[in-house]
């Protein structure tokens, strides 16, 4: 998969192309890792989320040269937005992970012992636009990181630089393997499997709403609950 700077059609860089087998082997991969990652402490987890956090600010630039360069927007709004946002985004989360009580006991007459617990889903399937590649990734999966999920990740096939940039890093971050996984690729062959296997747990859709509509039916056949954020100026739904 070539990957183009919009602003001269000249080749960043070329990308490994994600096919439905690669899809299947990631989702089993953080399938396998859920088993162990649900089983982490709270503190473990934000730890990692703010070693994350610290490696994006020690490559502040170069995220923001990639975000720049592959979507076509000013390198100062990636300084300025997209970078520090998504940075802050994940120390919020693990701030609040340390600070939830996963487990609430609750008070209630004639029960020997009742709680209120807070489980993670699962593997959680993202999907990702072109326009704000980085911030919305690291605002989505901060969350579903924190509570114990693990995520396989679809960034538009047009702008996957930054995300794969962000993967590099949360393997140096010590994030255990298939916690976090990216897969580029379209539509047909990495998404829409999201919203059929059995063992994707929650879908997140952020893009047209045409494709948006395919992959409620998908999701809703399934029995799957899936998280949408459709519309948008520019008309056109990169799945």
């Amino acid at each position: 998969m070539l990957v183009e700077n919009p602003a001269d059609k000249s080749i960043l860089a070329q990308v490994s192309e994600g096919q439905g087998k690669d899809t299947e082997r990631a989702i089993e991969a953080a399938y396998a890792a859920f088993q162990f990652w649900q089983d982490t402490t709270a503190i473990e987890r934000a730890q990692l989320l703010r070693a994350l956090a610290d490696l994006c600010e020690r490559d502040a630039e170069e995220l923001a040269q990639l975000e720049s360069l592959d979507v076509g927007k000013p390198v100062e709004n990636a300084r300025g937005f997209d970078v520090p946002f998504g940075i802050e985004c994940l120390r919020y989360y693990a701030d609040l992970c340390e600070q939830e009580d996963f487990e609430k006991p609750l008070d209630l007459a004639g029960m020997k012992r009742a709680a209120s617990l807070r489980l993670p889903y699962g593997v959680v399937g993202f999907i990702f636009p072109w326009n704000f590649p980085l911030a919305l990734c690291l605002w989505g999966i901060a969350p579903a990181l924190a509570a114990g999920n693990t995520v396989v990740i679809k960034p538009s096939g047009v702008t996957p630089l930054s995300t794969l940039y962000l993967a590099k890093l949360a393997d140096e971050a010590g994030f255990p393997a298939g916690v976090i996984n990216v897969l580029p690729g379209e539509g047909p062959e990495v998404g829409a499997v999201f919203t059929r296997h059995p063992k994707v747990r929650f879908v997140s859709f952020t893009g047209s709403s045409r494709v948006g509509r395919l992959i409620a039916e998908s999701c809703g056949a399934n029995l799957k609950p899936v998280k949408l954020e459709l519309g948008g100026k520019g008309g056109i739904g990169y799945l």
